[in-house]
């Protein structure tokens, strides 16, 4: 079970968090542009030295296939990878926040983990049934590989997982390090 990073005496471990050299700041969805940059400093990152890189991480989502290559190059590269939530991290976020390096995987107190099923925007067009059934099917390989994926790292079963992303469950910071997909909260502000 995680530990809570908070109070006076907890002050230096903060600082040291929120100043960690090797950052990286994730502050939006996640699009093809995004995660190519954030992929692109990630492998910088790595390729200078094998050291430890934290990514800050405040989003509510995105392209799902985004998410999928920025999991993936995480978990290819030879530095350890941890994430840092600030406010949340909603449906592919949320995977990442999992994916991160056990015991490197920090919520703030205040933060919030959205999970959901992925859903397709097909916007205002008019499209073909075998359009729409295709789409229908990888929509579904998509919400498959994300409950695998999301139980493999948390520890949870792919049916309880499957189950809390089709009730759209949100985790509260405590519950994000119970249920396996945070390690640590981070209190930034002592409300006691």
């Amino acid at each position: 079970m995680g530990y809570s990073i908070s109070g006076r005496n907890q002050n230096l471990e903060k600082s040291k968090l929120l100043k960690h050299p090797r950052r990286l700041m994730v502050f939006a969805d996640l699009d093809q542009e995004e995660a190519g940059d954030v992929i692109e400093k990630l492998l910088n990152f790595d390729n200078q030295e094998k050291k430890d890189i934290l990514i800050f991480l405040n989003s509510c989502g995105g392209d799902s296939s985004a998410f999928r290559a920025l999991v993936d190059v995480m978990s290819g590269v030879d530095s350890r990878v941890g994430v840092l939530v600030l406010g949340e991290a909603s449906s592919g976020a949320a995977l990442v926040l999992a994916a991160g390096e056990k015991s490197m995987r920090f919520v703030s107190s205040s933060a919030s983990i959205h999970l959901h099923e992925t859903t397709q925007n097909l916007g205002d067009e008019w499209h073909t049934s075998e359009y729409i059934a295709s789409e229908a099917e990888d929509t579904l390989r998509v919400n498959k590989y994300h409950n695998k994926m999301l139980a493999k790292f948390t520890g949870q079963t792919a049916e309880i997982v499957t189950k809390w992303r089709r009730e759209g469950k949100v985790l509260s910071a405590k519950d994000a390090v119970k249920y396996g997909f945070a390690d640590h909260i981070i209190n930034f502000i002592d409300l006691d």
